[in-house]
């Protein structure tokens, strides 16, 4: 609900209703992009207006996640976030952990919180990132291009080791994600040459 004493404008409503139909952790262009499916002339101006408004009267919360977008949440209890630094997503912590931590502090330390704001920054990989496909499919063309040209085979391995590490560097993968697409790609593009040379054996008998 809208904080009480706020004057109230469709506008304000308007872009109130929209955090409450997204659920939450968006930013101003989504709140926008949903208010444009209704109202394909929603000023844009006046959803950031209507926002400053919202979060100074303490009807929606404003969590500055990082170096990211800000994002907008209906003022609802206290808000403690983990953010992936790579793709956005955001985490809501639960109180009993922000409980203990306080508790802790008190108790441990004599540090008695007046107010707790949670914010954890770090990388949260894909649900399906075993094995990185990125690298396999690096070396397995690796391992094919050395196969008939030997001399470029170390340039080509250097590459495909480039986008492992790549990969890792982003977040989107774990060290042995890449160690074993890194396996797997050798296996197939060593299957592969095996296969095209014999082949070519077959063809060259042929004409013979």
């Amino acid at each position: 609900m809208l904080a009480p004493g706020m004057r109230r404008t469709a506008q304000r409503t308007q872009v109130y209703n929209a955090i409450v139909a997204l659920g939450g952790h968006c930013t101003a262009e989504e709140i926008a992009a949903e208010l444009h499916k209704a109202k394909p002339g929603f000023p844009r101006s006046t959803v950031y207006r209507a926002l400053e408004a919202l979060t100074a009267s303490g009807s929606v919360y404003a969590a500055h996640l990082g170096e990211g977008a800000t994002y907008y949440e209906l003022a609802t209890g206290d808000h403690h976030h983990a953010v992936c630094q790579v793709c956005g997503g955001v985490l809501h912590i639960q109180e009993e952990l922000v409980s203990e931590l306080e508790n802790h502090l008190q108790e441990g330390h004599h540090f008695k919180p007046v107010r707790t704001e949670v914010l954890v920054v770090g990388i949260k990989p894909p649900d399906h990132s075993f094995p990185s496909g990125h690298t396999a499919s690096s070396f397995a063309a690796a391992t094919a291009l050395a196969f008939y040209y030997p001399k470029a085979a170390p340039l080509a391995y250097a590459l495909a080791a480039g986008v492992g590490a790549s990969r890792v560097h982003l977040g989107v993968h774990f060290p042995s994600d890449a160690a074993v697409g890194g396996v797997i790609g050798i296996g197939i593009g060593t299957f592969s040459a095996w296969l095209f040379k014999k082949r070519g054996g077959r063809a060259a008998a042929r004409q013979a």
